[in-house]
């Protein structure tokens, strides 16, 4: 364990929030995430249940499907993450229409990841966010 809880942004165990409505997707990438050493603290479908599960288990960071059911789509949601609760988010989408693109850059994301995405990339984007973040 690092001294004064205090990790380096290498080291996974990053509290992570996952907003997917794909429930294949989600036990993938849950799977992949916790394989890898981080700490899933949620995995859940629309808006209104993230927005109290990131204020009861406070995640550093959440990946957000763009396209989310309901009246709060992904990119408004990873905007009241950052603006209520600090929450930095990576968007994963599988439509990247200059219009959608341009309004999520809005929420200010960490990151994109295109559908389907390998792996590496999910690893290397989670990296890369949580260093920009620790700086």
């Amino acid at each position: 364990m690092a001294s004064f809880g205090d990790f380096p942004p290498e080291t996974p165990s990053a509290r992570l929030l996952i907003l997917e409505d794909d429930v294949l997707l989600v036990s993938s990438l849950e799977e992949l995430l916790s394989d890898s050493g981080f700490d899933v603290v949620g995995t859940v479908g629309s808006a209104a249940t993230a927005l109290s599960l990131a204020e009861e288990r406070q995640p550093e960071l959440a990946l957000i499907d763009i396209r989310l059911v309901g009246p709060i789509d992904g990119i408004e949601l990873a905007r009241q993450l950052r603006d209520r609760f600090q929450i930095p988010a990576i968007f994963l989408s599988g439509l990247a229409d200059p219009e959608t693109r341009e309004r999520a850059l809005l929420a200010q994301p960490l990151g994109f990841l295109r559908k389907p995405y390998r792996a590496s990339e999910v690893f290397n984007t989670i990296q890369r966010a949580l260093s920009a973040e620790h700086n």
